[in-house]
């Protein structure tokens, strides 16, 4: 194994305050602060996540996000060879659809799991998961019982291998 893979490294883990009618019911349902998680890279600022389109890469986190919206930012550990492989499924994710069933699993309290679709959280945790697997790295979800489908965007910052970094705002 080369040498550059056995360095650490940190993704983000952006976790979205959003204000508009949706957050608000978004946050109401998954009883914490936060109505949307996506993975930022922190070298380039560029930003995966699963929006109304479906999964996009994009530059900031202001490119789909309403000006003034809140984000708290959360720091993964990792080795660098596992960040190249998230980052890698992430890339292979773009252009999926959005998994509005899975959203109205929350509200209906069913087990709606679409594949190859995601919303936020899901997209997030299941690009974690794979990582892992493939180079035994860190887990945002350590429960094996809870499905990347049924996490929150709340629930993602329970995780005991993410710290705290700062608060951003959107432009």
């Amino acid at each position: 194994m080369s040498e550059d893979k056995l360095t650490w490294t940190h993704l983000d883990i952006c976790q979205f305050k959003g204000t508009s009618m949706v957050s608000r019911l978004i946050r109401c349902f998954n009883w914490g602060p936060y109505s949307h998680t996506a993975l930022r890279v922190p070298e380039t600022g560029a930003v995966y996540e699963a929006w109304s389109g479906g999964v996009q890469k994009v530059p900031s986190i202001s490119t789909n996000h309403t000006k003034g919206t809140v984000v708290d930012v959360w720091k993964i550990a990792l080795w660098s060879e596992q960040a190249m492989v998230w980052l890698d499924w992430m890339d292979k994710q773009i252009g999926k659809k959005y998994d509005y069933m899975g959203i109205m699993g929350f509200v209906f309290r069913r087990d709606w799991d679409a594949t190859n679709k995601f919303f936020c959280s899901e997209l997030v945790v299941t690009g974690n998961l794979m990582s892992a697997k493939r180079v035994a790295g860190s887990v945002l979800i350590v429960n094996d019982m809870t499905p990347p489908h049924k996490v929150y965007p709340a629930m993602v910052t329970y995780s005991p291998n993410l710290v705290y970094s700062h608060q951003e705002v959107t432009e």
